[in-house]
């Protein structure tokens, strides 16, 4: 589920983005960080 939401926001920045791919790993970490907290 949130895999889909993540690679749903990876589409949408642009796959060609650079500054997108950095918004997308950035993105990632934090729901990585979410996720360990809301554990």
């Amino acid at each position: 589920m949130i895999v889909r939401a993540i690679l749903g926001f990876y589409c949408s920045m642009g796959l060609s983005s650079m500054s997108g791919a950095a918004l997308f790993r950035d993105a990632v970490l934090s729901k990585i960080i979410l996720a360990q907290h809301s554990r």
